[in-house]
C-alpha cells in the first residue's frame, strides 16, 4: 500500500505541490496503478515474441528528390519569423 510518507516523497521527486485532499487521492489513484500493474504480470507471456517498438510500419521517404534540393543559406533566412548573425532565433525554454 502507498503510505502519505511514499506519496510525498514522489511529489517532492516530481516537484509538484497538491492540497491535502490530492494526496489522499494521489495514494488511492497509485494504489489502483500498482494493483494494475500487478494484475498485468500475471498474464501469461511465455509464447509471445518481443518487439522492437510499438509498431511494424517502416519509414517512407520522400520520392520527390526533395533531399536533393539546396538552399542558399540568405534565401531561407529573409523568409525566416526571426533570425540574428545568420542563425534562426527562437525563444528561450529554459531558463
Amino acid at each position: 500500500m502507498i503510505d502519505q510518507n511514499e506519496a510525498n516523497h514522489l511529489l517532492e521527486l516530481s516537484r509538484l505541490e497538491i492540497s491535502e485532499d490530492e494526496k489522499q487521492n494521489l495514494s488511492k489513484d497509485l494504489e489502483n496503478i500498482l494493483k494494475y500493474v500487478e494484475q498485468l504480470s500475471e498474464v501469461d507471456t511465455d509464447n509471445v515474441e518481443p518487439m522492437s517498438g510499438g509498431t511494424f510500419n517502416v519509414n517512407e521517404y520522400r520520392k520527390d528528390g526533395f533531399e536533393n534540393r539546396e538552399f542558399k543559406r540568405d534565401d531561407v533566412l529573409r523568409v525566416a519569423p526571426k533570425s540574428d548573425n545568420g542563425f534562426f532565433e527562437v525563444p528561450k525554454i529554459f531558463n
